[in-house]
């Protein structure tokens, strides 16, 4: 799979893959924090590195809980028909998110006629 077809606009799993990279960063953090100063600091420097290891952990729950609720919502109202270990599922789910909102008119007036015509 590619990184770049994952990126691209009208998926809506951008939000929650940057989500999980900043949960990631919080944990990484949080940990290297700990470990570094863990008996220089006082105990409520250590408290706060560790509310910053609990707060990327619930950061990086909530972000794969909801990524992988956003896909399975094209999955339960049937307008992803596609095996899971399929190497164009990035391509498939861009497609039908797309073909659901419908399709994109302009048009350019707007007397009375115009809305006749639509």
């Amino acid at each position: 799979m590619k990184i770049i077809e994952w990126l691209r606009p009208g998926i809506k799993v951008k939000r929650w893959i940057f989500l999980g990279i900043f949960g990631l960063m919080l944990v990484i953090f949080g940990v290297l924090e700990t470990i570094r100063y863990r008996f220089i600091y006082t105990f409520l420097f250590n408290a706060f590195y560790i509310f910053l290891i609990a707060s990327g952990m619930i950061t990086l729950y909530i972000s794969v809980i909801s990524g992988m609720k956003s896909i399975i919502a094209l999955v339960n109202k049937g307008y992803l028909n596609v095996p899971i270990n399929s190497k164009k599922l990035e391509t498939m789910i861009y497609e039908k998110r797309l073909l659901v909102k419908g399709p994109k008119i302009v048009t350019i007036g707007g007397g009375t006629g115009l809305s006749t015509m639509m």
